[in-house]
């Protein structure tokens, strides 16, 4: 075999697993596989305590608090993402984060601000190693899905009772030309 062979080599072995599918982001299932795995257990079943709230600013944003007061089962976290799929449900993503927190009375809290659309698409994911103090084989996650929050999200009042983006009501009659 000459040298030129053997430099070429890896170069195949990639792209033919590019080729396959078998390299992160080619699809969904795929992706989410080779990105860790989904943790099944319920938020009860992790005894994990978090409260997640969701604020319509208007304009087509949004803001996501979330609270974490006990990591429960999964303890430590690596990290906390969000994670947005893209829209075209080809498997890749629009949005991955990783969410620094800041601590008020014992407890994690994260925020982002998003538009109204990436909201709706998008979850948290809380990251983890270990499970019941054991390290896990790969790493793992907890979804965390946002869009439902997002859907419910009440928008702000404007003044005279009209929700943001509406028609304010006038108070005078239109100048005539």
């Amino acid at each position: 075999m000459s040298a030129k062979s053997v430099l070429l080599l890896p170069i195949l072995l990639v792209a033919a697993a590019l080729a396959a599918g078998l390299v992160r982001g080619e699809r969904a299932a795929g992706a989410r596989a080779l990105l860790g795995f989904e943790l099944k257990e319920t938020k009860e079943e992790l005894k994990l305590q978090y409260d997640v709230k969701v604020q319509d600013n208007g304009g087509g944003r949004m803001s996501v608090t979330f609270t974490l007061a006990d990591e429960g089962r999964i303890t430590p976290l690596t990290a906390v993402k969000v994670a947005v799929p893209s829209a075209d449900k080809s498997g890749y993503f629009d949005v991955v984060l990783h969410l620094a927190p800041y601590e008020k009375d014992g407890k994690k809290i994260y925020m982002l601000h998003l538009t109204r659309d990436l909201t709706e698409r998008g979850e948290l994911n809380l990251v983890t190693s270990t499970m019941d103090g054991k390290r896990m084989l790969d790493w793992g996650y907890h979804r965390v899905p946002l869009g439902a929050l997002a859907k419910a999200a009440k928008g702000p009042e404007q003044p005279g009772g009209q929700k943001d983006g509406g028609a304010a009501p006038t108070t005078q009659p239109p100048a005539s030309r």
